[in-house]
């Protein structure tokens, strides 16, 4: 799934143009060598010298690209991101009261989709520099000081992945703790319009103490989960630190000459450097950690629906307690006792091409369940309206009251309608003037459609 998120082009793209920008940052390691190898010789040393310097300005341009190349597939990931949620739950209407399944994957949808791709390709990008700068860096410095400090990076880098693996666990449980907090405190704060427009007192206390207690048990993991990555990073760097330093002071005991001892000396502050961006890759693994956790979560909330969501959904529809009102002709009621088998169900919608007619039953009968339950079985041949519709996108003017966005629907529904319509509600807040008006569109729709309803009143 990760591939499929994030391979593309621009990826591609954004790794050669780090790889030649680091190329060229690492040749300035070998123009420096140039240049104190001819100290003694000031007439030779203004081309190295030149070279240098390009070496130091020119990495900006492919740094630039990069950037540009990194923005391009943040935007690429997002929207496949969007495609595979789109793809799990689209035309699941049994979903659509589902508050468990809701805020499982909407936190993901409005907060973490957006910050895992963001986090990732920041990541990934400055990841990516440094460990080509580290690479050829070194790569240089091998050919530049003495070949002997190549087997002296093999053992730091062997250094440096046993002390990841050992602090591999912790760092692991630490970061699901903290993910799991901060989906917690997200899930609360996203209620916070609701609870600070309408102000109730007992709303607003309950929410509070909510979101005073995610906020700090987020706060408590998070803090602990950086204090734990700071210190693994700082173990990882020590382990790479010790036999660099040890091959280096070899080497100058080694030195026979002043020359020899010039290019140590002007070669260790890359080394440091070298050992600086060593620091910089230890402190992403464990940053890496935490994007696998955060991946774990959405990969979670954009897997495929699980079927037994539906049937519990259709387990709360009582049959037996339902009846099928024909409204406006004289067909009778008719049980739904026999109809709890879906077959016969949808045969009955398909036998029905029009009309009229009123699911009717308790509260608590499951009247709107099977609504939606209708709805996801008939796909786009069906229209599901619920009694809150003002997030759907209907081609109707904005800041109209609710008699009146209803009335804008209905009439839109006169044009171009699918052959089944599902009215969940739609009298729900509505005066005695707009009910009337509202019910004689709903009898015109019903002359071409087939319009089953289910009524607040």
């Amino acid at each position: 799934m990760l591939r499929s998120i994030f391979f593309s082009k621009p990826l591609l793209m954004t790794v050669v143009f780090i790889m030649f920008q680091q190329g060229i940052v690492a040749s300035s390691t070998w123009f420096l060598s140039q240049i104190t190898s001819r100290v003694n010789e000031p007439s030779t040393v203004m081309p190295w010298l030149a070279g240098f310097l390009l070496s130091l300005s020119l990495p900006y341009i492919p740094g630039v690209l990069a950037v540009r190349q990194t923005a391009i597939l943040k935007n690429i990931a997002q929207l496949r991101i969007l495609e595979r949620l789109r793809a799990a739950i689209e035309g699941r209407t049994t979903l659509f009261a589902h508050n468990g399944e809701r805020e499982r994957r909407f936190v993901f949808l409005q907060r973490e989709g957006e910050d895992f791709v963001t986090h990732s390709c920041d990541a990934g990008f400055d990841f990516t520099q440094t460990l080509f700068n580290v690479v050829l860096n070194i790569a240089a410095l091998v050919a530049v000081v003495s070949p002997a400090l190549l087997p002296t990076y093999g053992v730091s880098l062997l250094l440096f992945i046993g002390s990841v693996k050992l602090t591999k666990r912790p760092l692991t449980e630490a970061t699901r703790r903290q993910r799991d907090t901060r989906v917690a405190f997200e899930n609360v704060r996203l209620k916070t319009w609701e609870n600070l427009t309408i102000g109730n007192s007992i709303n607003l206390q309950r929410w509070n103490t909510s979101l005073s207690e995610k906020y700090a048990s987020f706060a408590d993991h998070r803090l602990r989960l950086l204090t734990l990555r700071e210190f693994t990073s700082l173990l990882s760097t020590w382990a790479a630190m010790i036999p660099v330093f040890a091959a280096n002071l070899w080497l100058f005991n080694k030195a026979n000459s002043s020359a020899e001892i010039a290019l140590l000396v002007a070669a260790l502050p890359r080394q440091l450097m070298v050992l600086n961006h060593v620091h910089i890759l230890s402190s992403y693994s464990g940053f890496w950690h935490e994007l696998r956790e955060r991946f774990a979560g959405l990969q979670s909330s954009l897997e495929e629906v699980d079927p037994q969501l539906r049937r519990e959904h259709e387990g709360r529809i009582r049959f037996s307690e339902l009846k099928l009102v024909s409204v406006d002709s004289n067909q009778g009621d008719l049980a739904l006792a026999d109809k709890a088998s879906q077959i016969d169900w949808q045969k009955w919608l398909h036998q029905n091409t029009k009309g009229r007619f009123r699911i009717s039953g308790g509260n608590g009968t499951g009247k709107s369940t099977l609504l939606r339950s209708i709805k996801e079985s008939l796909g786009s041949e069906a229209l599901y309206l619920p009694a809150e519709h003002t997030a759907l996108d209907f081609p109707v003017a904005d800041g109209l009251s609710s008699g009146q966005r209803a009335r804008s629907i209905l009439e839109a529904l006169q044009e171009s309608a699918p052959r089944v319509l599902l009215l969940d509600e739609w009298d729900a807040n509505l005066d005695s003037n707009h009910r009337s008006s509202l019910n004689g569109l709903i009898s015109q729709l019903a002359e071409r459609h087939l319009v089953l309803e289910v009524r607040h009143t």
